[in-house]
This record gives C-alpha cells, sequence and structure tokens, in this order.
C-alpha cells in the first residue's frame, strides 16, 4: 500500500530538486553498492554491471529526494509531528544495539548532531506522514473468495516481476547480487525520503540510524482492505 500511495505521488509531482541533494543521496547508495561488489565472487564483472546501471541508479536518487521533500512537505503543512518522548524512545532503542558502556556516548552524540538525529527522526516521521495520507483516502472493501483473492496475488506478483524503467535492475544474472541492496534501495527509496539516508558522522561502533531504517520499514501500514486479511499470501508484505 505504502509504495503504491509513493508511485503515486510520485507520478503526479514533478518538479526540479536540488542538485547537491542528488549528489549527496546518489553517493550514498553508490558507496554501499561498491562496497557490496567487493565481496562479490567476481568482483571485477559486479562492479563492471554497476558502471552499465549507474544512469538509473541515479534516477533513484533523483526520485529518493523528490519523494523526500514532498513528504516533508506535506507533513508540515498538515502539522505532522514527532514527539519529544517518540524522539526519546528511538534513541533509547537504538542505543540498545550498542554494548552498555557505548550507550551513553551514542545519546550524547545524538544530542550533538542534528543530522544523526534527523536521520534517526526520518523513518518515523515517513510513517506519519503515509499514515495520515491513508487516514485521508477513501477506501472501499468488498468480499472476495479466496480464488479471486488469489488471481489477484498472482497478478500483482507477475506485475512487478516485470523490469520498471525506474527500477535498479537487480534481478538480473548472479553478479547483480550487489544490486539486490539496490533494488531493495529503490523499492525502499520509493517508500523511504532521501532525509532518512542523510550522511552524517557516526561513532565508531556503526551509527544504529542505518540499522532503524530497516526496523522502521517493517512497520505495517495504516488501513488495509478486507480482502487483504484472507489467507494464502499477504499482499501488505509487498509494501516492504
Amino acid at each position: 500500500m505504502k509504495r503504491k500511495l509513493l508511485d503515486q505521488l510520485a507520478a503526479a509531482h514533478d518538479f526540479d530538486v536540488p542538485p547537491s541533494m542528488v549528489e549527496a543521496e546518489f553517493n550514498q547508495i553508490w558507496h554501499q553498492l561498491e562496497h557490496e561488489a567487493e565481496h562479490e565472487e567476481d568482483k571485477e564483472a559486479a562492479l563492471a554491471e554497476l558502471e552499465q546501471d549507474k544512469d538509473e541508479y541515479r534516477a533513484i536518487a533523483v526520485r529518493r529526494v523528490r519523494l523526500g521533500l514532498l513528504l516533508s512537505e506535506i507533513g508540515q503543512a498538515n502539522g505532522v509531528e514527532v514527539s519529544s518522548q517518540e524522539m526519546q524512545r528511538l534513541v533509547m532503542q537504538a542505543a540498545q544495539q550498542y554494548r552498555p558502556e557505548d550507550r551513553e556516548r551514542f545519546v550524547q552524540y545524538i544530542q550533538q548532531e542534528p543530522m544523526a538525529a534527523a536521520q534517526l527522526r526520518a523513518p518515523l516521521y515517513e510513517d506519519k506522514v503515509v499514515d495520515f495520507l491513508f487516514e485521508k483516502a477513501d477506501i472501499t472493501d468488498r468480499n472476495v473468495s479466496k480464488e479471486e483473492l488469489q488471481a489477484a496475488i498472482e497478478a500483482e506478483d507477475d506485475a512487478e516481476a516485470k523490469p520498471a524503467a525506474k527500477k535498479a535492475p537487480a534481478k538480473k544474472a548472479p553478479a547483480k547480487k550487489t544490486s539486490a541492496k539496490a533494488a531493495e534501495s529503490d523499492e525502499k527509496a520509493e517508500a523511504e525520503p532521501a532525509a532518512k539516508k542523510a550522511p552524517a558522522k557516526k561513532p565508531a561502533a556503526k551509527a544504529a540510524a542505518d540499522k532503524a531504517d530497516d526496523a522502521a520499514e517493517k512497520k505495517p501500514a495504516a488501513k488495509k482492505p478486507a480482502a487483504k486479511k484472507a489467507p494464502a499470501k499477504k499482499p501488505a508484505a509487498k509494501a516492504e
């Protein structure tokens, strides 16, 4: 549901985005992919394939920045906020990923680095904006048979299996394992504002903000049509 909502937002809004933001976002994606390619069995082939798809990854960065700005504008215009209590919970949850002796240092780091705090806040803020939009949507429920639901799920799976120009070509040959995260970067990208990936200094242990992204991404979307509650596969999982 979240992916489809953001697809509609992206299709309905086309505006120029700051080149510096796009470059920072692209560098973030590219650095991750190069790191993954370094660990492939055929490192040279993986890097070469990345180079072939460089323009597509840059398009992902543009979309990610545009959606980030759009969600931020929607949230600000409608009073969506992350409360101080919610932010404190996020910091405490992220701190648990560190050794006890490092947790206090991590908390101080978040307090002193606005960019790191924004990184940590962004996933929750995004989810709150998405939930707000779903609350405004007109949702119609209808009863369907198990067969109808299964056919709809299979049709959706087939549609998602088809390559799309805006998606990173992660589903190519094995050497493209390096792109798995990039396609994920597209799918998450299309479901995450660029602010989530904004570069920030990290403590030696490794910033928990990156790990917080995945946890935030798994939060289920707000309202779901009744048809999706049937057994078998759950379409809502596609939102991730």
